[in-house]
């Protein structure tokens, strides 16, 4: 099972919306770790789904695109 992951940077928590991309992504998949990203956090928050970064700026979004990528190989 692939990780999720979302990036704990210091740009990323600025994003206004961080703390509900994060309550989304652990309602949605249980235990969310923090982790440091390569990501740069500039166009929202960074989230690793295994050895993908994606980079969400909506709760409402961010739960159902890291599914997306679960699912891919």
């Amino acid at each position: 099972m692939k990780k999720i992951r979302v990036c704990t940077g210091s740009d990323c928590k600025k994003h206004k919306k961080y703390e509900d991309i994060v309550t989304a992504l652990k309602k949605r998949f249980g235990d969310v770790k923090g982790t440091g990203c390569l990501g740069v956090c500039k166009k929202g928050v960074t989230v690793c789904v295994g050895k993908k970064e994606i980079v969400v700026n909506k709760p409402s979004t961010a739960a159902s695109r890291a599914e997306k990528h679960l699912n891919d190989n």
